[in-house]
């Protein structure tokens, strides 16, 4: 898998007839019919094995999952996706992760939720540690991987600083880390079921 690049998941209601996201969401209300999740990639060979493992609340779905695919996607292409599909009542609620694997090593990780009752709110992330926070990861409860960084590329914490941030109110695991990946912040089980404010203390 060395070489082998994913950019961080999206995640969309539905595909279009080009394969676009209909639109970016964290969220679809209860019932939704699929949630799809998008990804671009770069050092992929054809042939080789790979898994897309969906996940919800916790554990894995057979159904929605698909393992041991032979890649047939070309070295390098942009909005790959693969799609978790209700049955006649619609996707249930919960938290759903879907992780992309090739020949068994993680590539790329990434949660979404499913249900009416989710709301997104805004969230002001606050860094009293010690170091510059570059790399900030939300994983919400009952996802097995940490996802993606929620700064992206261009946005770092400097030490007393805050960034503005959108969250699906739920319970998450924080990792902060700085910016040669040494872990800053570790903690668990952190409140945000409304937003509001998390304060990175070391």
């Amino acid at each position: 898998t060395a070489g082998i690049t994913m950019t961080p998941i999206i995640f969309s209601p539905d595909v279009t007839a080009d394969d676009q996201p209909t639109e970016i969401v964290a969220l679809v209300p209860s019932g939704a019919p699929r949630l799809c999740a998008f990804f671009d990639y770069e050092g992929m060979t054809d042939g080789v094995s790979w898994d897309a493992v969906w996940n919800i609340n916790g554990e894995v779905s057979l159904g929605a999952s698909a393992f041991e695919q032979q890649w047939i996607g070309g070295s390098s292409g942009i909005n790959w996706w693969v799609c978790a599909t209700g049955g006649e009542g619609g996707l249930i609620d919960g938290v759903y992760e879907v992780s992309i694997l090739v020949n068994g090593e993680l590539i790329v990780s990434n949660s979404a939720f499913v249900g009416s009752g989710y709301i997104e709110y805004p969230l002001t992330v606050t860094n009293t540690t010690n170091s510059t926070v570059c790399f900030l990861r939300l994983s919400p409860d009952g996802a097995q991987n940490s996802g993606p960084d929620e700064l992206g590329p261009d946005t770092t914490i400097d030490i007393g600083e805050s960034v503005d941030l959108f969250v699906v109110g739920a319970l998450y695991d924080v990792f902060a880390t700085d910016c040669d990946g040494n872990v800053v912040v570790e903690a668990y089980g952190i409140d945000l079921t409304t937003g509001g404010t998390l304060t990175l203390t070391p």
